[in-house]
């Protein structure tokens, strides 16, 4: 019998297992991911944060750790939009757990950002090893640098409704339009440092900028992280060094890790101090990254290490408290002039401040994270002469407006699991800065289907969009053209397959179920899905007795569900519907609830001297209606395709339906629950 019961207990599992979608292997070499894992085998230097910076007709380094006894490299290969090459001259040195490989990179290798891939053997097993656009070829070195600098991401954190992952796909947008030389990145990469799938997030998103990207972290970064060794293990592994050096020619990239106290310690001190000296005697000028700055506020600062009393006030008080730190970093500021700018973030509002006539101290708000100022991203030219030109959205050098605001333009990018789907879904307001007739938008599609299955639709708009389609490593990379203005709203989506089924939605619960009139609100919890390409909108609606129109109540998604509350109000009755919308514009809706509420009215008591009255209450009660789970379709104009000069109109696929051994898996599961219990009792 216990046999038996062991089977039937394996069938339920097994049913149970049936039904469950494992995660998704990295799909796309070109941004997804590292390929391998990276606790096997990676790719620690050039990395997507800290890329390498080449002329064509030179040698790239690789240096690769690894988990085991042995290591073969088998090839390189180079990839970036619309070109792929294959290392034939390389040379390996392997250590205990390393291994160097020497790239030599031909003359013919074309000028733009690549993503590195190793073949590898470690103890037996073949690996392919992923460091996503960690390679900057130049046709010659720049003599000017277009930068945009972005900090204090916050991957993992959720305000106003929005992610910091969804707001960060923003930056992606205005950078692959504006089109910097590179894009400075100083810290609070994560909120919580110990959050390895924030650093994933980060990661995924960050490769599709189609820009270089140079990363330090900041004290979120830190946050609870107990040791050096488990920041190396979470940040080192996902994002790149604490510090580094890179040169771009005549310019050197410096970036520095100050913690989370927001100091720099003795050992960078040191190394800072001897990787600057070799550049003492030469023109090259040197930019320094680093998370809490050294000096804030707006203006000329007057002073030095040895006359440094005048600087107190603008010191940020994390350096004001370790005084000795901070003159010691002064020193080495002083000691080497070519230092013409340092970048800094963490106090998520924007400060620029000339220091003794030749070193830029520019600081930027908060690319997602609160403030008391706004959101956004600053810009600057620097050139080898010296000069740095900050191009503040302000106007003036010392513009307290300093950084371009991004609250006025919501970009949300909504994928299936296999990127046959892919949405830019656009929203501005007056507050966009800019404004233009062709902005470039970027999809990033699954290869293993031909470009010929995608059709390009729109919602909110009717004119045609121009794309052009290009290989991307194992994508597809469109890039489209199209309006972008203050106000208006647009949605593009990139499918194999069209929506053409309504979303579902219900109202689950709602708390208290006795509200009481003129003091409770209301919690109603709704769930929503959506089998085509996924929801856009969820809003809970009410209305009292008497009322002409719907009030709308503010909705917070919490893990698939959604959450509003009802203010307090003074009534027996509140009438409440959920209503769901598509991306592709379908909408349903619950049938009417309706909420009772508990009206309490008390009669005086009389005078003291005679015998008081008990207070009576008139309470109106009706059984509570039940949420109906049968959503009402409300007909809309639905998405539809828009024809494109470069994009091929083809059949349409059908979209995603429910499965039928999803009903034969529940069904088995639930044969098997009847006849265990039938065993059990019968042993009884």
């Amino acid at each position: 019998m216990r046999k038996l019961t062991s089977i039937l207990l394996g069938l339920l599992i097994l049913s149970v297992l049936t039904q469950l979608e494992l995660p998704t292997t990295n799909l796309s070499r070109a941004y997804l991911d590292t390929g391998a894992p990276p606790d096997i085998i990676r790719i620690e230097d050039p990395t997507y944060c800290l890329p390498a910076v080449l002329t064509r007709d030179s040698t790239l380094n690789i240096f690769l750790r690894y988990s085991g006894q042995e290591i073969q490299v088998l090839g390189v290969r180079l990839y970036g939009v619309g070109r792929e090459y294959e290392a034939s001259n390389l040379t390996v040195t392997t250590g205990s757990g390393t291994a160097t490989i020497e790239v030599y990179l031909s003359p013919d290798l074309g000028s733009g950002l690549y993503t590195v891939v190793v073949e590898a053997v470690v103890d037996g097993t073949r690996y392919e090893v992923v460091s996503p656009r960690s390679l900057w070829v130049v046709e010659e070195y720049p003599t000017s640098l277009k930068i945009m600098h972005l900090s204090d991401i916050h991957i993992g954190i959720s305000m106003d409704n929005w992610w910091a992952s969804d707001r960060y796909e923003r930056y992606v947008a205005l950078a692959n339009y504006i089109e910097p030389d590179i894009i400075l990145i100083t810290g609070d990469i994560a909120d919580v440092g110990s959050d390895i799938y924030s650093y994933r997030d980060f990661m995924r998103i960050t490769n599709k900028f189609l820009r270089p990207t140079f990363c330090v972290p900041g004290n979120h970064d830190w946050s609870q992280v107990d040791s050096l060794s488990s920041f190396y293990k979470l940040y080192g592994t996902y994002v790149g060094p604490r510090y580094w050096v890179r040169e771009v020619g005549d310019f050197v990239l410096v970036g520095l890790d100050t913690g989370y106290g927001g100091v720099l310690d003795t050992e960078q001190l040191t190394w800072l101090n001897t990787t600057l000296s070799a550049y003492n005697t030469s023109e090259k000028k040197v930019l320094i990254l680093m998370h809490h700055p050294l000096f804030t506020g707006f203006g000329i600062l007057s002073g030095n290490s040895s006359s440094y009393q005048s600087l107190l006030g603008s010191m940020y008080p994390s350096w004001r408290e370790n005084l000795g730190v901070t003159l010691t970093f002064l020193q080495i500021i002083d000691r080497y002039p070519n230092i013409i700018g340092v970048f800094s973030g963490h106090i998520h509002t924007d400060s620029t401040l000339l220091y003794a006539y030749r070193t830029w101290f520019m600081t930027v708000t908060t690319a997602d994270g609160g403030t008391s100022h706004y959101r956004g991203y600053r810009l600057y030219q620097v050139y080898v002469n010296g000069t740095v030109r900050a191009i503040n959205y302000g106007g003036g050098t010392y513009a307290e407006n300093a950084s371009y605001p991004a609250d006025g333009f919501n970009l949300k990018v909504v994928t299936d699991a296999n990127l046959t789907l892919y949405a830019n879904l656009i929203s501005t307001t007056s507050q966009l800065p800019l404004t233009t007739d062709n902005f470039t938008l970027y999809f990033f599609l699954n290869k293993t289907l031909d470009v010929s299955l995608y059709k390009l639709y729109a919602r909110y708009n009717t004119t045609n969009v121009d794309c052009e389609h290009a290989v991307y490593g194992d994508l597809w990379l469109a890039k489209c053209s199209v309006p972008l203005k203050q106000n208006m709203k647009l949605y593009l989506i990139y499918s194999s397959y069209p929506d053409e089924t309504p979303p579902s939605v219900q109202i689950t619960y709602y708390t208290p179920t006795k509200p009481i009139s003129g003091k409770s609100v209301v919690t109603v919890y709704i769930t929503a899905s959506d089998p085509g390409w996924g929801l856009d909108t969820v809003k809970l609606l009410y209305k009292k007795p008497g009322d002409p129109e719907w009030s709308e109540v503010a909705v917070q998604e919490s893990q698939g569900t959604y959450i509003a509350q009802i203010p307090q109000l003074t009534t027996n009755q509140v009438i409440i519907k959920a209503v769901a919308t598509d991306i592709a514009g379908h909408v349903a809706e619950t049938q009417e609830v309706t909420i009772n509420y508990v009206e309490v009215t008390t009669t005086p008591t009389t005078t003291p001297t005679t015998t008081p009255t008990t207070p009576t209450t008139n309470t109106t009660t009706t059984p509570t209606t039940t949420p109906t789970t049968t959503p009402t379709i409300t007909p809309t104009t639905p998405t539809t395709p828009i024809s494109t000069p470069t994009t091929t109109s083809f059949p349409q696929l059908p979209g995603p339906v429910i499965e039928w051994w999803l009903l034969v898996g529940v069904l088995i599961a639930v044969v098997a629950v009847i006849i265990i219990l039938v065993v059990v009792r019968g042993r009884k």
